[in-house]
């Protein structure tokens, strides 16, 4: 008989990624062209004392970033690292599913900064997830001090072997097996979902209701702007692409471009459309344009990552279509078939259309969902 009540979850790493860990760091400092030994340095110094909520970003980024004189603001610096974050898509609806099904009290007990902690809340949804927050930020202390998840097993008012801890951090698991929680050094989504089930916490895949959009763009909101595109062509679609990324720049895209980034006429469509797919399905761009010469081969390519819906677009009835009915993701173009003219209007619609969110189309994408979720 299950006698779990009470999930305690990290955020970054189990539900979301890592709010500003080394690897978003290094992307800044080569997206900002800083300084990358400096930078750490300065960190360091800091960092406790940041999560901890005892300065603010805005002191943060005083000390870390503009001690010296940028040739970028600080909001196109802060812009940045809260378009890193992105979710774990099957893990969110999976713990919203255990949470209903077993009626579970859930608490964050995780490290996070103030401000970035806000926004992560706010765009992901978490309050519809999480009862209580016990973020560093917010208590003034951090793991893996034993005293944070007191504080977390005092909010609760459960006893400690009727509560299951969830992180990424081995020595984190280790602290609070060693309180007598049971903790689950959570890798992926697959042996997270088997551990909770041999604790008595089991669902039926198929009764998991897998989202079908990135939660950072609001489909449902026609003036939402879609500002972060990725690019992808091989050598078919190369003179196309090049066109319309610089279409896209000056229309004020941010536009990540996966290559190709020379002309060769040896190289193949999956090694630029795979990498830009993958961004698209876990969030790191919200739309993706993909060309190869006819369009088929980059489309057949996409629609292989899971969560990626793709189509070869050539009017604009289907550039608007697909994403209205069908959420589409990503549109493929033909280099060798569609003009830039044409192609930078089909862009353009595609980039404006919102999902219609009906309940037909989300039933329909479900079923989608659930055949990649049984094939993964």
């Amino acid at each position: 008989m299950n006698t779990i009540r009470c999930l305690f979850l990290d955020i970054g790493g189990v539900l979301l990624s890592n709010g500003w860990g080394y690897e978003f760091r290094q992307r800044a400092v080569e997206h900002f062209h800083l300084e990358a030994d400096e930078m750490e340095e300065r960190h360091s110094l800091l960092f406790v004392t940041y999560e901890e909520g005892r300065i603010t970003l805005d002191e943060y980024l005083d000390k870390v970033v503009f001690y010296a004189k940028r040739d970028f603001t600080r909001t196109e610096f802060t812009d940045f690292m809260c378009s890193l974050s992105t979710a774990n898509l099957e893990m969110i609806a999976f713990i919203k599913k255990i949470k209903l099904q077993y009626g579970l009290k859930i608490i964050a007990v995780s490290n996070e900064a103030r401000e970035l902690n806000a926004y992560r809340i706010k765009t992901f949804k978490l309050n519809e997830i999480f009862d209580f927050f016990v973020s560093s930020c917010y208590v003034h202390l951090r793991k893996p001090d034993a005293a944070i998840f007191r504080m977390a097993i005092d909010v609760a008012q459960v006893p400690v072997n009727e509560i299951v801890y969830i992180d990424n951090v081995q020595m984190f698991v280790n602290v609070a097996k060693s309180m007598g929680i049971n903790s689950i050094h959570h890798t992926d989504y697959l042996s997270t979902f088997k551990a909770l089930a041999d604790l008595g916490l089991s669902v039926k895949q198929e009764n998991i209701e897998y989202p079908t959009s990135n939660p950072k763009e609001d489909t449902t909101d026609p003036k939402r702007r879609i500002t972060s595109i990725g690019v992808a062509s091989d050598h078919g679609g190369f003179d196309l692409k090049v066109q319309l990324v610089a279409f896209l720049k000056t229309a004020g895209y941010e536009v990540k471009d996966f290559g190709a980034h020379q002309l060769n006429a040896d190289d193949d469509y999956p090694d630029f459309v795979i990498p830009m797919s993958e961004a698209v399905a876990n969030g790191e761009v919200t739309r993706g344009i993909a060309i190869c010469g006819s369009g088929v081969g980059a489309c057949i390519a996409a629609n292989k990552i899971a969560g990626v819906r793709s189509a070869l677009i050539t009017d604009s009835f289907s550039a608007h279509q697909g994403v209205e009915d069908d959420n589409m993701n990503i549109m493929c173009l033909g280099g060798r078939i569609t003009g830039p003219s044409l192609a930078w209007e089909l862009v353009q619609i595609f980039i404006n259309a919102r999902f219609k969110n009906e309940e037909r189309f989300l039933r329909r994408l479900s079923k989608i969902t659930l055949l990649e979720r049984n094939k993964n």
